[in-house]
């Protein structure tokens, strides 16, 4: 340190020493100046980030199971709609629209005055309720955080770009800088999956669709506990 001062003092006492030791006294602030801005400032994230993947803690396999009740909330824009059912394996049954379906490996179909006749899938955006669509999701969104409750419940936090997306379900690449959007996963006590939640309004601007607000909320119970569905197809 002596040698340093004795340096700084022959350098003040020639001509031109008290604007080198201006220069230095800067030169050193401004590199202080740069290394602290890049500690304190949070990496921001980028769309590589949340089309990447990332590793994660939780499961969705007793989705597989197929045997659950459900809720499922779809909210486009101002319209809503709801779907109120039970599912065994392949079997489903389900009530949309004060009308009553069954679902089999051949199809949908609606009840028609007491009879059950084959017709058009009634979801809407069904492409997100399907379990393998919604895993690939899960897989190839960016897991952002993770919250855990007093009660074991806990809550798993994620972003997808809408790029992402849109290669999931059409096999297209898109390049648009787009807000990204949001999945959140919710778990009981137990760790079962019984909740999934889809904020998805990047992808409706995209699409042009629900006036660039769309939601989409799963809801799952009664895991295991379904009996036996029968065909009602007579």
């Amino acid at each position: 340190m002596k040698k340093y001062i004795e340096f700084i003092k022959e350098v003040y006492k020639k001509p031109k020493g008290k604007a080198i030791l201006f220069f230095m006294g800067y030169l050193i602030f401004f590199i202080f100046l740069m290394i602290l801005v890049r500690v304190v400032t949070p990496k921001p994230v980028t769309y590589e980030d949340y089309e990447k993947g990332n590793a994660y803690d939780y499961s969705i396999e007793n989705l597989l199971s197929d045997n659950y009740s459900y809720t499922y909330t779809i909210k486009c824009g101002n319209d809503k709609y709801e779907y109120n059912g039970k599912k065994d394996g392949k079997n489903e049954i389900f009530t949309f629209n004060g009308v009553d379906y069954y679902k089999n490996s051949d199809g949908f179909f609606n009840n028609k005055s007491g009879s059950f006749v084959k017709g058009d899938n009634p979801f809407k955006y069904y492409y997100f309720i399907e379990f393998d669509n919604i895993n690939d999701l899960f897989t190839n969104s960016y897991y952002l955080s993770k919250t855990e409750f007093d009660d074991k419940r806990q809550k798993y936090d994620f972003l997808i770009s809408t790029n992402t997306i849109i290669k999931l379900m059409e096999d297209k690449d898109i390049d648009i800088s787009d807000e990204a959007n949001t999945l959140v996963l919710n778990t009981d006590k137990d760790g079962y999956v019984n909740k999934l939640e889809f904020t998805l309004d990047s992808f409706a601007t995209y699409k042009k669709e629900c006036s660039n607000n769309l939601k989409i909320v799963l809801e799952y119970s009664n895991y295991g506990e379904i009996e036996n569905i029968k065909s009602p197809i007579n």
